[in-house]
């Protein structure tokens, strides 16, 4: 399985799904999204947007520099409380009210998160650019603590995330 696979799959694996339902349910989300973005790239015009999955950059050193920084920052009880917790509402987010996760469905989950983070931290040396955002479908508090004033641990230099939620 491509990287990008199993971390999408990881996902459903900690909700409890069968291992060949979860990957082929992450195939096709990613099948779906995919033809999303093309289809708004397209109707935008003439845009110079290109777009890539985050797994597929995990061989890139600025990608596995921001993984390795992103592993220190777990020495930090306060921030490995809230790496769990994302992935904790991450998984609960989908599947039926009350429903918690186990301790190892939690661990599974984290695979997403792990492969994710590096972008959130330093989509900046990846890309090679001088500045980055990177955004994500819901405000998270493992994500926004690289980006407080005063914290133990920073994104890098140049490197912005935003968190959007939909207004209802």
């Amino acid at each position: 399985m491509p990287a990008w696979d199993q971390s999408t799959a990881a996902t459903y694996l900690a909700q409890g799904r069968p291992e060949r339902e979860a990957y082929r349910k992450a195939r096709a989300d990613m099948r779906q999204m995919a033809s999303r973005i093309r289809r708004a790239r397209d109707a935008a015009g003439n845009l110079e947007l290109w777009v890539s999955e985050f797994g597929r950059w995990s061989g890139h050193p600025e990608y596995q520099r921001a993984r390795a920084y992103a592993r220190q920052a777990l020495d930090d009880p306060a921030y490995r409380a809230l790496y769990r917790q994302g992935t904790r509402e991450a998984l609960a987010a989908r599947m039926p009210a009350g429903w918690e996760p186990t301790e190892a469905q939690i661990d599974t989950g984290l695979v997403h998160t792990d492969k994710a983070l590096p972008f959130v931290l330093n989509a900046v040396g990846i890309l090679n650019t001088s500045q980055a955002v990177t955004a994500y479908s819901k405000p998270s508090a493992h994500f926004q603590y690289f980006f407080t004033e005063g914290g133990t641990h920073r994104a890098f230099p140049g490197q912005g995330y935003i968190g959007l939620r939909a207004r209802e």
